[in-house]
């Protein structure tokens, strides 16, 4: 995994796309982002003319690639394209696991619950002691 990781970083590079600083699995080039998983990855852009370039681009970097067409299924993820350009994504294999195994069933009543709205999220920091 790490070798091969290795190796598509530096062809990513090589054709211009930049690694995220948030994200190792994310890297973009102008408006195209690249998102990788183990062997798979997707790219996302505003316009086909630009995914496909990327795609010719790693293939003359001799990267064995090939364009699957428009994204409806990822690494167990679903997703649907609305009208107005929003992405909606969801597990919906995932969420049935979880739900059976805690034993919720379909149709069964529940109650909403709301997060705190004064609650103030931050990324974690090394020198923070959850310990307490």
């Amino acid at each position: 995994g790490l070798v091969w990781n290795k190796h598509l970083t530096k062809g990513l590079k090589e054709i211009g796309f930049v690694s995220s600083e948030v994200d190792p699995c994310l890297f973009y080039k102008g408006d195209v982002l690249c998102f990788v998983y183990v062997d798979d990855g997707i790219f996302v852009s505003p316009t086909v003319e630009a995914i496909n370039q990327c795609v010719e681009d790693l293939k003359g970097a001799k990267f064995n690639v090939k364009n699957c067409g428009d994204l409806a299924d990822y690494v167990g993820i679903n997703f649907k394209h609305s009208d107005n350009g929003k992405i909606q994504m969801a597990q919906p294999h995932l969420v049935d696991q979880i739900t059976e195994e805690c034993g919720v069933k379909k149709g069964m009543a529940s109650k909403v619950v709301p997060a705190s709205p004064t609650k103030l999220l931050r990324r974690f920091e090394e020198e923070d002691d959850y310990s307490r």
